[in-house]
């Protein structure tokens, strides 16, 4: 895909999605009534991993039938909300959890072990 005025609009949009699966993994992790940050991801994961696995790939099947149209428009959107999607979710749900779960082990052994 070429970086030009409509790749650049289509990147836009599906910057929205990619920080959507982010934030309710934070959101539902920092909620979490769980100490062990391992209780907390499992927690998290429980009620929103799934769900957000169904958001992802209906909006991946919702955008499939567009590439029955062969336009230059519509392959730069495609291609770039296929590619956004797929690494929202990834990003998502195996490196946000990651970093949380290593933040809040590393919080609590500060905690437990002031200088």
């Amino acid at each position: 895909i070429d970086l030009d005025p409509l790749s650049m609009a289509a990147l836009l949009m599906a910057v929205g999605f990619s920080v959507d699966f982010t934030s309710h993994i934070a959101y539902h992790y920092y909620k979490s009534k769980q100490s062990d940050p391992s209780l907390r991801l499992e927690e998290t994961l429980t009620c929103i991993g799934w769900p957000l696995v169904q958001v992802g790939l209906s909006t991946i099947i919702a955008i499939l039938p567009l590439s029955l149209k062969p336009s230059y428009l519509v392959m730069v959107f495609l291609k770039t909300i296929v590619v956004v999607c797929s690494l929202g979710m990834f990003h998502g749900l195996v490196i946000m959890p990651a970093i949380l779960t290593a933040i809040s082990q590393i919080n609590r052994k500060c905690e437990s072990n002031p200088l």
